[in-house]
């Protein structure tokens, strides 16, 4: 399952995805700004880039770990998923 949850300000950017892929769960929320990747069971990327192209000097780092994957899927996806709107 592919679930992508981004700032209400992508929601043009937002339909076109989906319209290419409607398998694919999207969801906004106007107070998102993180940039987060969560690939289960065990990886995390977090970094301060946005998605796509940017001329500013960016970093990220990924965790290879059940407990911070498991961690940011309680605290942050689901809390953050249940008060946005899915496209």
């Amino acid at each position: 399952d592919i679930c992508i949850l981004a700032n209400s300000e992508a929601e043009a950017d937002a339909r076109q995805l989906k319209a290419r892929f409607p398998a694919i769960r999207i969801a906004l929320h106007p107070n998102i700004n993180a940039k987060v990747v969560l690939l289960a069971p065990e990886t995390v990327w977090v970094g301060s880039a946005d998605f796509g192209e940017s001329k500013n000097i960016e970093s990220a780092i990924g965790l290879h770990s059940k407990t911070a994957h498991d961690r940011a899927v309680s605290s942050l996806f689901i809390p953050t998923w249940a008060s946005a709107r899915e496209v």
